[in-house]
């Protein structure tokens, strides 16, 4: 199965919040956007599947919900652990 980040559901700042956004970057904006993507690649990262195609075997993630599920654990151990 392959699976996709689109880049606004990246939760990298500065990063546009859609896709209509991202098609209005210019050269210089978008290399720099397609740079700090290719940062990602290869790193453990947390993320939430949003959507499941099995007829094509594929999935969209968001790393952005991801994180902000995974902060929500954390708090919630660091507040039983420092009591």
């Amino acid at each position: 199965m392959i699976g996709r980040i689109p880049a606004y559901e990246t939760g990298l700042n500065g990063v546009p919040k859609t896709a209509r956004e991202i098609a209005k970057l210019s050269g210089k904006n978008l290399r720099e956007l397609a740079n700090r993507l290719k940062n990602l690649v290869g790193r453990k990262i947390w993320i939430l599947i949003t959507t499941v195609n099995k007829q094509n075997e594929d999935f969209v993630a968001s790393r952005r919900l991801g994180r902000e599920i995974m902060a929500k654990v954390t708090w919630k151990k660091i507040a039983v652990g420092a009591a």
